[in-house]
């Protein structure tokens, strides 16, 4: 169940998908040593799923760092249409990161959960990592990334984002089930975490 502020945000990312038809001009997401560090730990047969994919931005990135078996979730239809329309030979459903420990019970090897925790409201951080760990395997891998800050801000939309510390994603997550294998801060601003399924 998505909370108002979670509705927002699926509302904001449908608009923003709404009708096209191309994938938007990005950064490119690149794999680098801490990415192939974290997804070396995949078997050579796996599921990996990728909570808030959008138009499916990273399944270039996770082909290349050994994915075989790929599931994007993202609540915004608009974000999954586009998805479908740009990669036909993945599978994308229309689902919440809440859902997915009740949908995906034990199934993934893998995940990635970058570029979302910022429309993770504060208070539900721990609901949406226990879900994510409830759709993992134990011992699987993988990466959540945030904008480091305290509080929230607007974008220019007026789309509220949250920021984290990332002592405060670590903890949350190891609350959650995890371990840390590693993190980084990227250009001062972002926050990587490299965690495993415990």
């Amino acid at each position: 169940m998505l909370s108002s502020a979670d509705q927002r945000a699926v509302d904001y990312y449908n608009k923003f998908a709404r009708g096209r038809t191309q994938a938007p001009p990005d950064i490119e997401l690149v794999s680098d040593d801490f990415a192939r560090q974290t997804y070396c730990f995949l078997p050579a047969v796996n599921r990996v799923v990728d909570a808030g994919c959008g138009y499916g931005r990273a399944v270039p990135l996770l082909r290349e760092l050994g994915t075989t078996d790929y599931l994007g979730v993202d609540p915004s239809r608009e974000q999954v249409r586009l998805a479908r329309l740009l990669h036909p030979d993945c599978t994308f459903e229309v689902s919440s990161l809440y859902d997915l420990g009740t949908r995906h019970l034990g199934e993934f090897d893998g995940f990635f959960l970058c570029a979302v925790l910022f429309c993770i409201p504060r208070h539900r951080l721990a609901r949406a990592f226990k879900s994510l760990r409830a759709s993992l395997k134990q011992g699987a891998t993988g990466l959540a990334s945030a904008t480091i800050g305290r509080g929230t801000i607007a974008n220019t939309d007026g789309l509220e984002l949250t920021l984290y510390q990332p002592q405060e994603l670590i903890d949350v997550a190891k609350a959650a089930g995890f371990s840390v294998r590693d993190c980084r801060v990227v250009e001062g601003r972002l926050f990587q975490v490299s965690l495993e399924a415990v």
